[in-house]
C-alpha cells in the first residue's frame, strides 16, 4: 500500500437519504463483514441520516473531512460511492481531496478503491466522464445563449428602467423604438409600462413604433 495507516484510524462513512436509522445499521453491517484481519485499527463512524447525496453539506461528512485535515484518518471505507456523493463532479472532487492528504477511499460495493492501479485507473476514467460532462453543459450554453442573442433576448439580469423617463418620451410623440433606444430598454418593456398606467393618450399610435 502506498500510504503510512501507522495508529490512524480508520474512518466509516454512512449515508441514507430517509430518517430511518435501519439503512445505516444496513450499510455499517456491511462494511464490518468485509474488514478482513488486518484491518485491527479502530474505526470511527461517521453518518448523515435523512440528507440527499446531492448536498455537499452535511455534518457528518464535515466531521469526517475535519479529522482527515487533522491527519487522524487513513482511510474511509463506505458501502458505496452514491453513499460520499450522487454528483459525478462533487464525487471526483471528494476523491481527489482524499487522495491528496493521502487517505485512501475504499467502496465494498464497487469493490475498489484508491490504493490500487485499477481503482485509480477506474477513478481517472470518472473524473474523465466529469470533465467531458462539464464540457457538454458549457457548450449548451453558451449555444443557448448565442441563439437567445441571435433572437435579440437579452442575456443577464435586466436592467432598471427609468418609467418616468419612458413615459415622458412617450408624451412627447416619440416612438417605442425611439424610447428603447434612449431609455435602455427594449420596445416590449416601453410599451408595457405605458400599458400599466393606462394612460390612453399614450397608447395612441403616433407614427412607426
Amino acid at each position: 500500500m502506498p500510504y503510512d495507516y501507522i495508529m490512524k484510524n480508520i474512518a466509516v462513512y454512512l449515508r441514507t437519504s430517509t430518517e430511518k436509522t435501519k439503512g445505516l445499521d444496513s450499510q455499517y453491517q456491511s462494511i464490518l463483514n468485509s474488514l478482513d484481519s488486518s484491518h485491527k485499527r479502530p474505526v470511527c463512524i461517521y453518518s448523515d441520516s435523512g440528507i440527499s447525496g446531492a448536498k455537499l453539506n452535511r455534518d457528518g461528512l464535515n466531521a469526517l473531512k475535519n479529522d482527515v485535515d487533522l491527519e487522524n484518518i487513513s482511510m474511509v471505507i463506505t458501502y458505496s460511492f452514491s453513499r460520499i456523493s450522487r454528483s459525478l463532479r462533487d464525487l471526483i472532487n471528494l476523491l481527489d481531496y482524499f487522495d491528496e492528504r493521502k487517505v485512501v477511499v475504499k467502496s465494498i460495493t464497487e469493490n475498489f478503491g484508491l490504493d490500487t492501479p485499477s481503482g485509480r485507473f477506474v477513478i481517472n476514467i470518472l473524473g474523465s466522464l466529469a470533465q467531458f460532462e462539464r464540457s457538454i453543459i458549457s457548450e449548451r450554453i453558451k449555444s443557448g445563449m448565442a441563439a437567445a442573442k441571435k433572437r435579440g433576448s437579452r442575456i443577464g439580469k435586466e436592467r432598471s428602467i427609468n418609467h418616468d423617463l419612458v413615459l415622458k418620451l412617450r408624451s412627447e410623440n416619440l416612438t417605442y423604438h425611439q424610447i428603447a433606444t434612449i431609455a435602455g430598454c427594449s420596445k416590449t418593456s416601453a410599451r408595457r409600462i405605458c400599458l400599466k398606467f393606462h394612460n390612453p393618450s399614450l397608447m395612441v399610435n403616433k407614427g412607426k413604433e
